[in-house]
Protein backbone atom coordinates (compact mmCIF):
# COMPACT_ATOMS: atom_id res chain seq x y z
CA UNK A 1 0.00 0.00 0.00
CA UNK A 2 1.26 3.57 -0.80
CA UNK A 3 0.50 6.45 1.16
CA UNK A 4 0.81 9.77 -0.26
CA UNK A 5 2.39 12.24 2.26
CA UNK A 6 -0.14 15.14 2.50
CA UNK A 7 1.39 19.11 2.19
CA UNK A 8 1.33 20.71 5.23
CA UNK A 9 1.78 24.61 5.60
CA UNK A 10 2.60 27.08 8.59
CA UNK A 11 -0.60 28.38 10.80
CA UNK A 12 -0.53 31.33 12.50
CA UNK A 13 -4.16 31.50 14.16
CA UNK A 14 -6.10 33.82 16.98
CA UNK A 15 -9.07 31.49 18.51
CA UNK A 16 -11.94 33.54 20.15
CA UNK A 17 -14.65 32.05 22.19
CA UNK A 18 -18.02 32.49 20.11
CA UNK A 19 -19.92 32.86 23.45
CA UNK A 20 -17.76 34.76 25.99
CA UNK A 21 -15.95 36.71 22.65
CA UNK A 22 -12.77 36.48 24.47
CA UNK A 23 -9.20 36.07 22.54
CA UNK A 24 -8.38 32.16 24.12
CA UNK A 25 -5.08 31.37 22.78
CA UNK A 26 -2.93 31.76 19.78
CA UNK A 27 -2.02 28.85 17.72
CA UNK A 28 1.63 28.77 15.89
CA UNK A 29 2.50 25.39 14.11
CA UNK A 30 1.55 23.48 11.17
CA UNK A 31 -1.94 22.91 9.81
CA UNK A 32 -1.33 19.28 10.55
CA UNK A 33 -0.69 19.90 13.87
CA UNK A 34 -3.92 22.27 15.06
CA UNK A 35 -6.74 21.69 11.93
CA UNK A 36 -6.13 18.28 10.56
CA UNK A 37 -9.45 18.67 8.71
CA UNK A 38 -8.37 21.43 6.27
CA UNK A 39 -7.38 19.87 3.11
CA UNK A 40 -4.31 22.09 2.30
CA UNK A 41 -5.01 20.72 -1.58
CA UNK A 42 -8.17 23.03 -1.80
CA UNK A 43 -7.21 26.16 -2.35
CA UNK A 44 -10.02 27.79 -1.62
CA UNK A 45 -9.46 25.59 2.35
CA UNK A 46 -6.39 26.93 2.28
CA UNK A 47 -7.02 30.38 2.24
CA UNK A 48 -9.59 30.65 4.28
CA UNK A 49 -8.94 33.37 7.24
CA UNK A 50 -12.04 32.70 9.37
CA UNK A 51 -13.17 28.95 10.32
CA UNK A 52 -16.09 28.54 12.89
CA UNK A 53 -16.08 25.13 15.11
CA UNK A 54 -18.45 24.45 17.47
CA UNK A 55 -17.74 27.21 20.41
CA UNK A 56 -14.72 29.02 18.63
CA UNK A 57 -13.86 31.68 16.13
CA UNK A 58 -10.47 30.68 14.49
CA UNK A 59 -8.73 33.58 12.42
CA UNK A 60 -5.84 32.11 10.27
CA UNK A 61 -3.58 35.33 10.59
CA UNK A 62 -1.39 33.54 7.99
CA UNK A 63 -3.99 34.55 5.05
CA UNK A 64 -4.95 38.16 5.84
CA UNK A 65 -1.27 39.76 6.68
CA UNK A 66 0.47 39.97 2.86
CA UNK A 67 -1.41 43.39 2.58
CA UNK A 68 -2.57 45.89 4.96
CA UNK A 69 -5.93 46.22 3.40
CA UNK A 70 -6.35 42.76 4.30
CA UNK A 71 -5.48 43.09 7.81
CA UNK A 72 -7.76 46.14 8.07
CA UNK A 73 -10.92 44.33 6.58
CA UNK A 74 -10.22 41.31 9.13
CA UNK A 75 -9.94 43.67 12.24
CA UNK A 76 -12.49 45.76 11.34
CA UNK A 77 -14.91 42.53 10.78
CA UNK A 78 -14.01 41.27 14.50
CA UNK A 79 -14.48 44.65 15.88
CA UNK A 80 -18.31 44.56 14.53
CA UNK A 81 -18.52 41.40 15.93
CA UNK A 82 -17.90 42.35 19.27
CA UNK A 83 -14.35 40.20 19.50
CA UNK A 84 -11.43 42.24 20.84
CA UNK A 85 -7.64 41.89 21.05
CA UNK A 86 -4.37 42.82 20.98
CA UNK A 87 -3.47 42.27 17.23
CA UNK A 88 0.42 44.06 18.38
CA UNK A 89 1.23 42.02 20.68
CA UNK A 90 -0.10 38.72 18.84
CA UNK A 91 1.73 40.00 15.54
CA UNK A 92 5.12 40.33 17.52
CA UNK A 93 4.90 37.34 19.43
CA UNK A 94 4.07 35.12 16.18
CA UNK A 95 7.08 37.44 14.50
CA UNK A 96 9.47 35.83 17.30
CA UNK A 97 8.10 32.01 17.37
CA UNK A 98 8.78 32.15 13.26
CA UNK A 99 12.24 33.13 13.95
CA UNK A 100 13.06 29.54 15.08
CA UNK A 101 11.48 27.71 11.81
CA UNK A 102 14.27 30.17 9.89
CA UNK A 103 16.90 30.17 12.15
CA UNK A 104 20.23 28.31 10.16
CA UNK A 105 23.32 26.89 11.93
CA UNK A 106 27.11 28.07 11.79
CA UNK A 107 27.24 26.54 8.56
CA UNK A 108 24.43 28.07 7.16
CA UNK A 109 22.00 25.10 7.11
CA UNK A 110 18.56 25.53 8.13
CA UNK A 111 17.92 24.11 11.42
CA UNK A 112 14.78 23.33 10.95
CA UNK A 113 14.38 19.94 9.47
CA UNK A 114 10.43 19.57 8.86
CA UNK A 115 8.46 20.35 5.35
CA UNK A 116 10.53 23.02 2.92
CA UNK A 117 7.06 24.50 2.41
CA UNK A 118 6.68 25.24 6.33
CA UNK A 119 9.88 26.99 6.55
CA UNK A 120 9.12 28.98 3.02
CA UNK A 121 5.78 29.87 4.60
CA UNK A 122 7.56 31.04 7.92
CA UNK A 123 9.54 33.19 5.99
CA UNK A 124 7.19 34.66 3.71
CA UNK A 125 4.48 35.50 7.01
CA UNK A 126 7.34 37.08 8.87
CA UNK A 127 8.20 39.25 6.17
CA UNK A 128 4.24 40.24 6.29
CA UNK A 129 3.89 40.46 9.87
CA UNK A 130 6.98 43.13 9.93
CA UNK A 131 5.33 45.10 7.40
CA UNK A 132 2.36 44.82 9.32
CA UNK A 133 3.81 46.00 12.33
CA UNK A 134 4.72 49.16 11.07
CA UNK A 135 1.51 50.22 10.19
CA UNK A 136 -0.38 48.53 12.64
CA UNK A 137 -0.47 52.34 14.97
CA UNK A 138 -4.08 53.03 13.34
CA UNK A 139 -5.49 49.98 15.53
CA UNK A 140 -3.86 51.18 19.26
CA UNK A 141 -7.56 51.02 20.79
CA UNK A 142 -6.87 47.26 20.19
CA UNK A 143 -3.72 47.36 22.79
CA UNK A 144 -6.26 47.61 26.25
CA UNK A 145 -6.93 43.99 26.09
CA UNK A 146 -5.00 40.88 27.72
CA UNK A 147 -3.14 38.59 25.69
CA UNK A 148 -3.82 34.69 26.33
CA UNK A 149 -1.09 32.39 26.29
CA UNK A 150 0.12 31.08 22.42
CA UNK A 151 -0.21 27.46 21.75
CA UNK A 152 2.84 26.13 20.18
CA UNK A 153 3.31 23.25 17.78
CA UNK A 154 5.52 20.50 18.24
CA UNK A 155 9.13 21.74 16.89
CA UNK A 156 8.71 24.67 18.95
CA UNK A 157 7.64 23.30 21.95
CA UNK A 158 11.40 21.24 21.36
CA UNK A 159 13.15 24.44 20.66
CA UNK A 160 11.85 26.65 23.13
CA UNK A 161 12.41 24.21 26.02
Amino acid sequence: MVYIKRPDHLLVAVVFDKYSKLHVKTLIGTYGEFLPRVDLSNRSQKERVFIETDGHLIICLNNCVKRKSDLHKVLDSIRIRGYNMNIYQVLKDAHYALEFYTKTDVFNQPVYKGPSSVKRDAIMIKHYMSARLNDIGLYHDYMKCDVPPVELGSYLRAVVR
